[in-house]
């Protein structure tokens, strides 16, 4: 090889070198902070004047620019980054004069590309856990250039409610729920037994998701025995219609009357043997299931005790009951009150009870 052409040689591989040193920074994206491109336009467009890894975005330029290649005005500039964020709901700030996009995983977060002073914008978007691609795009007309990006997972407050119901000495519920993805979540292990001699049940905070919210979620309770299921509310998957959870608030699970009765007429004056004034025969009821329970001052577990009755306890009924007909309204040791229609056996179908109003 003549000298000329080791000098061309020689020219040639220090040349290739020189270009792969200049384009040593865009390698530098992978080792953390923002890949940031600063244009000489305010478009975006063709090559980037500038690249260079920026720990944060959070600049104030003044009347400045980002560095020498940079002019003052009409110049713009795009970071890059992919955040591991835990799951959450994130709001994403950007405070800056002129205009700006954000891109959260592809998706424009922010749009306000046009020109103004120094103004503050926000967006909100739920995110799972793992990796996000975060993109900011900013451009400078004249004047001031100041741009700043920050973000805040929110905290939310818990979806959960509680689930009241009652099972007899020896029986004892499990509750389950489903899950977005269609499938049964045990949320009880080992089941839950009754909490007094009442056979009241109450399960507090139970959780709803997300994705359900306000609507309800479908659960799923079970009235057990050893080795047998006796009872189950919101079996969906046999036919059952939904038993709907709501979050922020008791739920109640009657498992309705314990025995399927006909319905009778509603009783007819009978007159006194003596010719005198007419009587009526009530209705009436017998305390089945349990050894003692509570008369309410309303239809719900939430109202005061008025007074307790008795196991086998003849009660008479006023003919009232709750619109879905799991309490229902007696009088007994001389006052009236509300009990839970599942614990009353009666001559008559609660259903064909009026509501009370």
């Amino acid at each position: 090889m003549n000298l000329l052409h080791k000098f061309r040689h020689g020219f040639l591989v220090a040349l290739m070198a020189l270009l792969v040193a200049v384009t040593l920074p865009t390698a530098t994206h992978a080792q953390g902070g923002w890949y940031a491109e600063y244009f000489s336009n305010r478009h975006l467009s063709g090559a980037p004047a500038v690249v260079r890894t920026d720990a944060n975005i959070d600049f104030n330029w003044g009347a400045g620019s980002p560095d020498p290649q940079i002019p003052v005005d009409n110049f713009s500039a795009r970071w890059t980054q992919t955040l591991q964020l835990a799951e959450g709901n994130y709001e994403f700030t950007v405070s800056a004069d002129d205009g700006v996009r954000l891109f959260v995983n592809g998706t424009l977060l922010i749009d306000d590309w046009r020109e103004t002073a120094y103004v503050t914008r926000r967006g909100n978007i739920h995110l799972g856990a793992g990796s996000h691609t975060v993109r900011l795009e900013y451009f400078e007309q004249t004047g001031e250039a100041a741009v700043r990006l920050s973000w805040e997972r929110k905290e939310t407050p818990r979806l959960i409610g509680n689930l009241v119901t009652h099972a007899e000495p020896g029986t004892w519920v499990r509750v389950y729920r489903r899950m977005p993805n269609g499938e049964w979540q045990y949320m009880n292990p080992g089941g839950t037994g009754p909490i007094d001699a009442s056979g009241r049940i109450k399960i507090d905070g139970l959780p709803v998701e997300p994705a359900y919210g306000e609507r309800g979620q479908p659960y799923r309770i079970e009235l057990r025995t050893q080795g047998s299921i006796l009872r189950t509310l919101g079996d969906t998957d046999n036919g059952q219609p939904e038993f709907l959870f709501f979050p922020f608030r008791d739920n109640v699970a009657s498992w309705g009357p314990a025995a399927v009765v006909t319905p009778q007429p509603t009783p007819t004056p009978t007159p006194r043997p003596d010719g005198g004034h007419v009587v009526v025969k009530p209705y009436t009821g017998t305390l089945i299931n349990a050894q003692h329970l509570n008369v309410r001052r309303g239809p719900g577990v939430n109202y005061g005790r008025v007074t307790t009755i008795s196991r086998n306890q003849t009660v008479e009924l006023t003919g009232y009951r709750n619109a879905n007909g799991t309490w229902i309204q007696i009088r007994a040791n001389g006052v009236t009150g509300w009990v839970n229609a599942y614990y009353i056996r009666s001559n008559v179908a609660v259903r064909s009870l009026t509501i009370a109003r």
